[in-house]
């Protein structure tokens, strides 16, 4: 699978709000950092519970604004 296919399919699963889904897509070294917060998610594990036990009001919306590459967009 290409890399952007794989970035898309994750943000699907996360927009699916099914967690159990995403790690399919995650390394087992996933690393998520967001700078708004200061927070660091390290592995899988921890980035799909981190999801699980945030108490949101309803289902999350995401998507995607923009993919970016090494050297440009896709």
């Amino acid at each position: 699978m290409e890399p952007k296919a794989v970035v898309e399919a994750s943000w699907q699963a996360m927009q699916s709000n099914d967690f159990v889904k995403t790690p399919r897509w995650l390394s087992d070294d996933f690393l998520c950092d967001w700078p708004t917060s200061g927070e660091r998610r390290e592995g899988r594990a921890n980035f799909v519970e981190s999801h699980r036990r945030y108490p949101a009001a309803g289902p999350w919306n995401v998507g995607i604004v923009r993919l970016l590459e090494q050297g440009g967009r896709w």
